[in-house]
């Protein structure tokens, strides 16, 4: 409970909840169903654990370049 979702990825369990607010501020979660694509930034907040498949690589995750540190660069 509580994961963040490092890439977009597609639910294969048949559903489960996910916050989307450091995404897009909203509180609520939101419900997604079996084959559903699950963005990156996504938390992951049933009590249960679920299984993704990832469509991305790292890489191509919008979460890089909100997590890379411009000092760095």
């Amino acid at each position: 409970m509580g994961d963040l979702l490092p890439v977009d990825a597609e639910l294969l369990d048949e559903q489960s909840l996910f916050s989307l607010d450091w995404i897009n501020g909203e509180s609520e979660a939101r419900p997604y169903k079996q084959g559903m694509r699950v963005p990156a930034g996504s938390f992951h907040i049933a009590e249960h654990s679920v299984q993704l498949k990832a469509v991305q690589s790292f890489d191509d995750s919008v979460l890089v370049s909100l997590l890379r540190n411009p000092a760095l660069d």
